[in-house]
């Protein structure tokens, strides 16, 4: 009986949307709790068998769709949110990299960045997988010349690692102002994701491998002092598997492990005001993905897209009727929610032209202090050229 907590989830970004890479490269997920799925409509006859047995149906063709929630943290779901918006990551102005040292058999290099390589003795390339200098973290990642999966190594402080007969050592960091945004646009991302049961007996094929997965829509909830949910629902066209083994020469990076977002350390502005009235909110960005399938073809060619729409709701304290007299004159706000962890990391969600929408009113049902729901809708914003803005921060 396989058990959750033996349950692995990881993901590989597309060069080429429903095409797994040769030699996937995937990166764990903190949290492995999805409602990922082979999806088959049922196609049922219309014959009148003679008796009363019915006839029996047919599965139509194939899709994926389910869900990943998480309780949204730094770097681990950036992806996720890129393909949320269809836009890239774009280093903000000033931003700098972490860095390190990191010697060779003795040799001090430049100080490195995510990226860098060394050639090791004919057998293959170390790669800087990823650096966290304000946890003096590193993962260096090995790639053998002959066909062969990555192999991981992870560093903590000054350590060091002995890969294909040479010492690797890390002697410096360097902590970087790191900062990029994202904005709504045309860029299409998707993902192969790989899920494991590896608490199945021997000789059982615990692989599912599902392709052409991309996020159709992307929703974050929050409550006062609470952690900030998320849920990324999926729309993917197929799935490889049951297998025994995973995808050939495959590797999987070690999971970002940074803490959840909480609610009380980051701030929420409404109107460029910091503002400690809202109880709760929701938003939703909704991409509209869907099948498009031919005849003769048992997966969906690629989906269909409609515009980026953005709803959701702010529930705050009845202390004034600004924002109800924004619903009665018809005013657009702004809004900007700064999501922040213990070690500073932020992610900053800017909302800078909402319209209120039907159903913002002040009710009074029962006991205790008056709250307003205000429910709106997200639209372009010429300065900014689009309707939404989130920005990683992970500072000095």
């Amino acid at each position: 009986m396989s058990e959750a907590s033996a349950h692995k989830l990881s993901y590989v970004e597309e060069s080429t949307r429903g095409t797994t890479p040769t030699n996937p490269q995937f990166r764990a997920l903190p949290d492995t709790r999805t409602t990922l799925a082979l999806t088959r409509d049922t196609l049922s006859t219309e014959r009148i068998t003679g008796d009363r047995f019915p006839a029996e149906p047919r599965s139509g063709a194939k899709g994926v769709s389910g869900d990943i929630p998480a309780d949204l943290s730094s770097r681990a779901y950036d992806d996720f949110v890129a393909s949320a918006l269809q836009g890239e990551w774009v280093d903000d102005v000033g931003a700098a990299a972490d860095t390190i040292t990191l010697e060779e058999g003795g040799t001090p290099s430049t100080l490195t960045a995510v990226g860098d390589s060394f050639t090791t003795p004919a057998n293959g390339t170390v790669y800087v997988d990823s650096i966290d200098a304000k946890l003096q973290e590193v993962v260096l990642r090995f790639e053998p010349t002959i066909t062969g999966p990555s192999v991981y190594y992870e560093l903590f402080g000054l350590d060091s690692v002995t890969i294909d007969s040479v010492v690797f050592e890390v002697t410096l960091y360097t902590d970087g102002q790191e900062s990029a945004t994202v904005l709504a646009g045309d860029t299409r991302k998707s993902f192969s994701f790989l899920r494991e049961f590896s608490d199945f007996a021997g000789g059982q094929k615990p692989f599912l491998l599902y392709n052409g997965c991309e996020v159709t829509s992307w929703n974050l909830s929050a409550a006062a002092n609470a952690l900030a949910k998320s849920t990324f629902t999926f729309w993917g066209r197929d799935m490889v598997g049951p297998s025994a083994t995973a995808p050939a020469n495959s590797s999987v990076a070690p999971a970002y492990e940074t803490e959840p977002f909480d609610t009380f350390s980051g701030q929420l502005d409404i109107d460029g005001v910091e503002s400690c009235l809202v109880t709760d909110y929701t938003i939703t960005v909704n991409n509209g993905l869907a099948a498009r399938y031919a005849i003769g073809c048992d997966t969906s060619q690629d989906a269909s897209v409609a515009q980026s729409i953005i709803e959701g709701s702010i529930t705050a304290y009845f202390e004034d009727a600004v924002l109800y007299e924004k619903f009665v004159n018809e005013t657009s706000f702004a809004l900007a929610l700064t999501l922040q962890d213990s070690a500073g990391n932020k992610m900053v969600i800017t909302l800078p032209n909402l319209k209120v929408l039907s159903g913002t009113q002040p009710d009074v049902t029962a006991d205790g202090p008056i709250t307003i729901v205000v429910n709106f809708s997200a639209h372009k914003d010429d300065t900014l050229g689009s309707h939404i803005s989130v920005q990683r921060v992970y500072p000095v």
